[in-house]
């Protein structure tokens, strides 16, 4: 009877062992994500054409990023804190005519909310957001 239980209390080990750790989740966090920039308002392009953008953002170790992406071309993934509300602020301009970045309105999304699987959705909706954020955590 004793050895009886003693392989039962050996299964149940055995069945706990194997079952599947939290820690297999973190691995599928990803901690880039792909910026989809929104269509220009229809005015914007047709009297100025495609933009070029200059992406903001709060990386990784906390400290404030930014990049400016030529017409046409993709943005970059970024790497985004996990665990901040994080803002993402995309201002549109033109160079060749002298609008630079910050003379139009951004548009913005806040993340980890405005996530869809490995994309991150910016708006118009979300620049408002995003100025918002970003002024009061400075």
């Amino acid at each position: 009877m004793e050895y009886r239980s003693f392989i039962g209390f050996l299964v149940l080990i055995l069945a706990l062992l194997s079952l599947p750790t939290g820690c297999e989740d973190v691995q599928r966090i990803r901690s880039s994500y792909k910026p989809v920039l929104p269509t220009l308002p229809e005015g914007w392009s047709d009297v100025l054409g495609d933009a070029h953008w200059r992406v903001e953002w709060i990386g990784e170790g906390g400290t404030r990023h930014e990049l400016e992406v030529k017409q046409g071309a993709e943005v970059p993934p970024l790497f985004l804190i996990q665990t901040w509300t994080t803002p993402v602020l995309a201002w549109p301009f033109w160079p060749e005519l002298g609008l630079g970045p910050g003379i139009m309105r951004p548009c913005g999304a806040l993340f980890p909310w405005d996530t869809y699987g490995k994309d991150l959705l910016l708006s118009w909706e979300g620049g408002v957001d995003a100025v918002f954020w970003k002024s009061w955590q400075a």
